[in-house]
């Protein structure tokens, strides 16, 4: 195929419609926080609330309100450039579905670094719960409504930290065939006790031990700019090849450290 400034034009749309589509769902964990689009802005401006709950007094009739305070605060965050390199040969792109095999390859790799860098947040929670059983994800749930937060709590495992909580629900014999075909997939799988389950290789596993994380969705927050992959493209003459230069634009951050805390699993 001759590649031309028109039929490259051509093949950008369409890896630009494909890498987008693919994206949503080649993420596991771009759901598993609370997400600020940031637009075309290079910065972005989370909230925080670092006293969760409070409680009124009744008003005695004319005299100045005495109020319990909500600090909420603002959080910025500059978005970092993260970009993917699809290179291919000239001839290649003759291929029926090149397009489709060059999106795939930008949108799966912004894909395992965006939820590369979401798990990695979990190894700064403060509180720490070692060793994943049934009763630790309890334990864990229960700690995190002790702390006055609200809201939609999340889970996200390790497969092989997620295995455990299964055999366990599976030997509840509560049913065990539906719970045995949701815990074999990625991404979300799952609400068990109002807290939605998510599963990822990608969390962190630095030493052998994988940093699960448990926490409200407010704890975290991801700031991204849209749309989520810009897609340029270059002839790279001395290789006959077309260059495919895939870029997403984003920020995680911790948001509250005391709406989360990581359930910690040495036994891999």
């Amino acid at each position: 195929m001759s590649t031309t400034l028109s039929t490259l034009a051509g093949l950008q749309e369409s890896i630009v419609a494909d890498s987008t589509a693919m994206f949503r769902t080649s993420s596991d964990l771009f759901n598993a926080l609370y997400t600020e689009d940031a637009g075309s802005a290079s910065t972005v401006n989370f909230s925080a609330r670092t006293v969760p709950a409070v409680i009124s007094s009744a008003h005695v009739e004319l005299a100045d309100v005495s109020a319990t305070a909500v600090t909420i605060s603002q959080i910025p965050a500059t978005l970092a450039a993260w970009p993917i390199l699809a290179r291919a040969s000239k001839i290649s792109l003759g291929a029926p579905n090149a397009s489709l095999k060059i999106a795939e390859a930008i949108a799966g790799g912004i894909a395992r670094t965006m939820d590369t860098e979401i798990a990695g947040l979990y190894t700064g929670f403060s509180t720490t719960i070692s060793g994943v059983t049934i009763g630790n994800f309890f334990d864990s749930l229960a700690a995190l409504d002790a702390t006055g937060f609200v809201g939609q709590k999340i889970a996200v495992f390790h497969p092989k930290s997620f295995s455990k909580i299964g055999q366990a629900l599976l030997g509840l014999n509560s049913g065990a065939d539906n719970v045995a075909s949701q815990f074999m997939g990625r991404g979300y799988v799952a609400n068990i006790a109002g807290c939605d389950i998510y599963v990822s290789p990608w969390v962190d596993t630095t030493g052998n031990v994988a940093s699960n994380g448990i926490y409200f969705k407010e704890a975290l927050g991801l700031g991204f700019r849209s749309p989520i992959i810009d897609i340029e493209s270059m002839p790279n003459l001395p290789k006959v090849a077309i260059d495919f230069l895939g870029t997403a634009y984003f920020v995680v951050k911790e948001l509250s450290d005391g709406a989360g805390l990581a359930l910690l699993d040495s036994d891999l």
